[in-house]
């Protein structure tokens, strides 16, 4: 009987600070948006054949989806001009005899207080539990 209780808070311990390593908390991925419409008033805009093939890409993505385009983490293509951190960068574009105003947004998201008081619980947890499971046996 006494093993039981120190042999289960040990194991409840274990699992708790194993659960950390298996499921950490992390940040939802960022997501970039890429919105296409026309533009009336263009300044200096770049031909669509001069655009990377990513660009290319995403550009007829947002024209064949109603004027934009969500990309979710690593799934955007590549070489397209998103900023660095949160922000949005913009040009004009022209293609088939059309100017249109492409915007490009990158949003970084932020990990919310639940995940992290979910994994700082199961560590303090376990910490706990495996200082009263060797209180137990030593005691």
């Amino acid at each position: 009987m006494v093993q039981v209780r120190t042999a289960l808070p040990a194991v409840v311990g274990l699992l708790l600070l194993g659960s950390f390593l298996i499921a950490p908390a992390t940040s939802p991925p960022d997501t970039y948006t890429v919105t296409v419409q026309t533009e009336e008033y263009p300044s200096d805009p770049a031909p669509y054949d001069e655009l990377s093939a990513g660009t290319q890409r995403a550009f007829d993505a947002a024209l064949a989806s109603n004027g934009s385009v969500e990309y979710t983490g690593q799934e955007r293509p590549e070489n397209i001009p998103f900023p660095d951190s949160n922000g949005l960068t913009s040009e004009d574009i022209t293609y088939q005899n059309e100017t249109y105003f492409v915007q490009y947004e990158h949003t970084i998201h932020v990990m919310g207080m639940t995940p992290l008081l979910r994994t700082l619980g199961s560590l303090a947890g376990g910490v706990v539990l495996l200082a009263y499971a060797g209180y137990r046996r030593f005691a």
